[in-house]
C-alpha cells in the first residue's frame, strides 16, 4: 500500500513539474534592465543630455518583446525634462507628464537582446536623480509588464551644474536658488572657485561641480556642494540660508561621497575670521627636518604681508598634505605646531596660506542634527584640518563658507 502512495505521489510530482515549467519559464522570460547615463550638456543647468537605455536582456531566441514604456524621475534635486528624442531604431509616440515622466507607445517591438535608447533633455543639475521604467509587452500600455533586473545603481543619474576653472564664480539659476552668486561687499566678493588649489597648484582644466539640495530624515534641509579632479580645489559659497544658528558642517560621510550619509560637527570660524582669504604662497620651503623648525622663502610670496603669529599654513600635496599653526618667525626660520600627520616636505614645495582651522573637540550629528554619544570611527578627530569652517559676517541673511571637502551644510 505504501509503495503505491509513493508511486502515486511521484507520477503527481512530475505532472507538476511538467505543467509549472511553462508557466515558471514566462515569468522569467519577461525582463529588462534600465541604463542611465549623462551625457554632453550644451548650456550647463539649462540643457544636459541623459541617454535612456532600456535593455531587453532576455536570452537570443526568446519570443520576450515590448511596444511601449514609461520612465520617470524621482526627483532629488530639481531636474525637469524639457525635450524627447526617440530611438530611430524603433521610433514610437511620445507625451511628457509633469516634466518628470515620458511616455512612449506604438514603437516598433524591441525583441531580446536589442536595446532602445530614449535621450532627454533635461534643465537643471546636481546629483541622485533616480529614474525608474515600467515596460509592456503591447503597444498602448497593454499586455504582460516585464520586471525590471537592472544592477544596483545604474538608474541614478548625477547632473553636473557647469564646470569651474580656478577663479571663477559660480553662477546659473537653479545654483543661485541654494548659493547666492551675486553677493557684493563681502571678503571675497561672490561665490565663487579660489585662483589656488590648497596646495598651491591649479590645472588650467575645468572641474565639474554638483550642488544638490537633500532633506534628511527629520525633513531638515541640507546641501552638498560636490566636485570631481583636483581634490585639494578650494571653494568659497554663500547660502541662501540665515546664519543666526551655526550651521552642522560635514566633509565625511558613512559610505561613498554622494550616496552616503553624512557626520556633521558644529561649523567652526575660518581662520583669521573676517580677514580670511582663498588660500594663496606665503613663500617656497627652503627645507623642512620634519621637526619643529622649517625654513621659507617668503621672496616667493603671493599672499602679504605674513599675519600676526600664530597663524595656520598647509604644505603639500593632497596625499601628503600637513597643516600646521605657525607660532614664530624669524627671518627664513618659521617654528611650527605640527599636524597630527606629519610629513617631511621636499624643498620647493609651496608654503600655503589656509582658511581652514584645527577641530576643537568634536562633537558628531546625524544626518537629522541630532547629537551622537562618539564621533564615528574614521571621521572626525580634534587637530584634524576642519574642511569647512564658517566666515563671520553682518549679513545674517545669510551663511558664507570655505569648502575643501566636498561639503554637506544641514540648516537648523
Amino acid at each position: 500500500m505504501n509503495s503505491i502512495r509513493k508511486w502515486v505521489c511521484f507520477i503527481i510530482g512530475i505532472g507538476i513539474v511538467a505543467f509549472a515549467s511553462p508557466g515558471m519559464a514566462a515569468k522569467v522570460n519577461k525582463h529588462f534592465s534600465l541604463g542611465m547615463a549623462v551625457g554632453a550638456s550644451s548650456v550647463p543647468q539649462q540643457d544636459t543630455v541623459i541617454i535612456a537605455t532600456i535593455t531587453n536582456d532576455n536570452p537570443s531566441g526568446s519570443s520576450a518583446q515590448f511596444s511601449s514604456f514609461t520612465l520617470s524621475v524621482a526627483n532629488t534635486s530639481g531636474i525637469v525634462i524639457t525635450s524627447v528624442e526617440l530611438d530611430p531604431a524603433f521610433g514610437g509616440d511620445v507625451a511628457v507628464q509633469n516634466a518628470t515622466s515620458v511616455s512612449i507607445t506604438d514603437l516598433s517591438p524591441v525583441k531580446a537582446t536589442q536595446s532602445y535608447s530614449l535621450i532627454l533633455h533635461v534643465a537643471g543639475c546636481g546629483d541622485l536623480n533616480t529614474w525608474s521604467a515600467v515596460v509592456w509587452s503591447g503597444n498602448n500600455f497593454s499586455g504582460a509588464t516585464y520586471f525590471d533586473d537592472s544592477p544596483p545603481k545604474q538608474n541614478i543619474t548625477n547632473v553636473p551644474c557647469g564646470t569651474l576653472a580656478c577663479g571663477d564664480a559660480i553662477t546659473g539659476a537653479t545654483v543661485s536658488s541654494l548659493i547666492d552668486t551675486v553677493t557684493q561687499g563681502v571678503q571675497q566678493k561672490n561665490s565663487s572657485r579660489g585662483p589656488y588649489n590648497q596646495d598651491g597648484t591649479c590645472s588650467s582644466a575645468s572641474l565639474s561641480y554638483f550642488v544638490t539640495q537633500l532633506f534628511s530624515p527629520a525633513n531638515n534641509e541640507y546641501l552638498h556642494f560636490r566636485w570631481t579632479s583636483e581634490p585639494s580645489a578650494v571653494f568659497f559659497y554663500i547660502l541662501n540660508q540665515p546664519s543666526t544658528n551655526p550651521p552642522l558642517l560635514s566633509w565625511k560621510t558613512i559610505g561613498d561621497d554622494i550616496t552616503g550619509t553624512p557626520v556633521f560637527v558644529l561649523g567652526q570660524t575660518c581662520d583669521q575670521g573676517v580677514n580670511v582669504k582663498f588660500p594663496a604662497r606665503y613663500g617656497t620651503l627652503v627645507s623642512d627636518g620634519g621637526g619643529r623648525n622649517i625654513k621659507v622663502d617668503i621672496t616667493t610670496a603671493i599672499n602679504t604681508p605674513l599675519p600676526a603669529v600664530p597663524f595656520r599654513i598647509a604644505i603639500g600635496p593632497k596625499s601628503i598634505e600637513e597643516f600646521m599653526t605657525v607660532t614664530r618667525v624669524s627671518g627664513q626660520t618659521w617654528t611650527v605646531t605640527r599636524g597630527p600627520n606629519s610629513n617631511v616636505h621636499s624643498a620647493g614645495t609651496d608654503v600655503m596660506s589656509t582658511p581652514v582651522p584645527a577641530l576643537v573637540a568634536p562633537v558628531c550629528y546625524d544626518n537629522t542634527g541630532t547629537p551622537l554619544n562618539s564621533c564615528p570611527h574614521g571621521t572626525y578627530v580634534a587637530g584634524d584640518p576642519a574642511l569647512m569652517c564658517v566666515v563671520p559676517n553682518a549679513d545674517t541673511t545669510r551663511t558664507y563658507l570655505f569648502d575643501i571637502g566636498d561639503g554637506w551644510v544641514l540648516g537648523r
